[in-house]
């Protein structure tokens, strides 16, 4: 992730790097942008007409336009989006073929051997996007499971946690789904060794202020 700092949210798409965006697609977010706390989309418009309009309502000039909503309410939007897919089987995120990308739990301090994780927006770490297959070559412990996990070892800042680097609690709901999903949707060995270990390209182009 990419992060740039820009004084308008509208600024963003001339910001990311246009072949991630167009080959890929990219998961990223901006720092500092007014009117601050949103979402935005990037698009590619190509087409004469379409791009008129598109730079008619302040979009953009082109090829990439922005598409912003200035709130992000997540903890609402969740709610009947599970309620969706389980009771009307209408899920409104698919992946096409299996998980493409991760939230890798990533130490926001110095961490030490016997201590506690406390999980998202805690104060031991804190998390990057990263491609799944790169996720899964270092064996990183995703964010969503990192609460309440004691650490085996000392970790620098800055470090990728791992499986190996933790003891799971016991008897979880969400590591058992984890697995499950993980023996649906296995990537192979070549693969795992053709992809970095740190790529910051993610196949959603999308983003988020903060």
């Amino acid at each position: 992730m990419y992060g740039p700092a820009c004084g308008n949210v509208r600024e963003i798409g001339n910001l990311l790097p246009a072949d991630q965006m167009l080959q890929t697609g990219l998961v990223d977010y901006s720092l500092g942008a007014v009117p601050h706390t949103g979402a935005f989309v990037v698009v590619h418009e190509e087409a004469p007409l379409k791009r008129a309009q598109l730079t008619y309502y302040r979009l953009g000039d082109g090829p990439f336009f922005v598409f912003y909503t200035p709130f992000h309410l997540p903890y609402i939007q969740i709610a009947s989006t599970i309620a969706r897919a389980a009771v009307h089987k209408d899920p409104t995120v698919a992946p096409i073929g299996g998980p493409v990308c991760e939230v890798l739990t990533i130490a926001k301090r110095d961490l030490k051997a016997g201590e506690r994780l406390d999980g998202v927006g805690g104060f031991c770490t804190y998390g990057l996007i990263d491609n799944a297959p790169a996720a899964r070559a270092c064996s990183a412990l995703p964010i969503s499971l990192s609460e309440d996990c004691i650490l085996r070892r000392d970790l620098s800042k800055d470090s990728v946690v791992s499986f190996d680097d933790v003891d799971v609690p016991s008897g979880r709901l969400s590591d058992k789904l984890w697995q499950e999903q993980a023996a649906r949707w296995q990537l192979g060995r070549q693969e795992r060794e053709e992809r970095p270990v740190h790529a910051s390209a993610a196949p959603v182009l999308s983003g988020a202020e903060r």
